[in-house]
């Protein structure tokens, strides 16, 4: 299953622009904007953080201080932002990503709570501004192409 997931969300990554239906989101305060999932519902858009969601896809990004980051120091941060969204990350291993103008580490792990939900934890870096961006999402396996199209359309302006 998570083989698979990652497949596709590596497949997504690489083709984010085709296919289906898409709203784009600006988190103003940062200037970084994203597609998402038609129809979802925006629950935060303010200095802190911006969340959206619908039934079958939650997204979450929140700023951090720009660092040259380790993979050990991103794995570590992973392990917060796992806690919050009661992942395991007993099987799962980072990946690099690249977003429009922006990379990457993120990785895919499976939830505790819902054992058909996978979590998807990702820290971007702008490389055209100083920041860094985590991105949390809890989805469902069919959702894996648009957790790609997500990372992949991150776009700092």
């Amino acid at each position: 299953m998570m083989k698979k997931f990652f497949l596709t969300v590596i497949c997504a990554l690489t083709a984010f622009s085709i296919g289906l239906a898409q709203d784009t989101y600006k988190w103003e305060q940062y200037q970084l904007s994203f597609t998402v999932p038609e129809n979802m519902n925006v629950l935060e858009n303010n200095q802190e953080a911006f969340r959206a969601e619908n039934d079958n896809i939650g997204i979450g990004l929140v700023p951090y201080k720009y660092d040259e980051y380790s993979e050990e120091d991103a794995m570590n941060a992973f392990k917060a932002m796992s806690e919050s969204l009661k992942l395991d990350l007993s099987n799962s291993k980072s990946r690099k990503f690249k977003g429009t103008n922006c990379e990457g580490v993120f990785i895919v792990a499976i939830s505790k709570q819902d054992p058909s939900r996978l979590g998807i934890i990702a820290l971007a870096t702008s490389s055209v501004s100083k920041i860094c961006v985590a991105v949390m999402m809890l989805l469902t396996e069919e959702q894996a192409e648009n957790a790609g199209r997500i990372l992949g359309s991150l776009t700092f302006e």
